[in-house]
């Protein structure tokens, strides 16, 4: 087992109602590391890393940037990507921090029952560990 997917595993058995933990490569567009319970399908991790690149580095977070600093009248920065996000749907909550200088992110699923703060603790301590590993 890779010391990425140690980090990843840890987490998953850290974080009550972990479904997946991962790193992204955000910028060759694929999936470095994850580790999941069994229940979640290599089809489920394709779609919900693809998803989570296109929030991180697509035309609408950038577009979505530029017309909140239009709109607040402030100077538009060269910073159109994001840095952190927390998605939550139904049953789902959805972590995810852009690590590299952007260049990756780790991300973490969990049920709706997992603690907020645990979740965001747990995935942010990963990243000493996983970051010297991105390449």
């Amino acid at each position: 087992m890779s010391r990425m997917n140690e980090a990843c595993k840890k987490v998953l058995d850290s974080v009550a109602d972990a479904i997946a933990c991962g790193v992204l490569d955000l910028e060759h567009r694929n999936t470095l590391e994850v580790a999941h319970i069994p229940q979640f399908s290599n089809e489920q991790q394709e779609v919900t890393s693809q998803a989570i690149m296109n929030l991180f580095q697509g035309t609408n977070a950038r577009q979505l940037a530029h017309q909140v600093h239009a709109q607040l009248g402030k100077q538009d920065t060269e910073e159109k990507d994001f840095n952190e996000i927390q998605m939550a749907f139904q049953k789902h909550f959805y972590f995810s921090k852009a690590v590299k200088s952007g260049k990756a992110a780790v991300l973490l699923i969990t049920k709706e029952t997992t603690n907020i703060g645990m979740a965001w603790v747990q995935l942010k301590s990963i990243i000493p560990v996983v970051e010297p590993l991105i390449p």
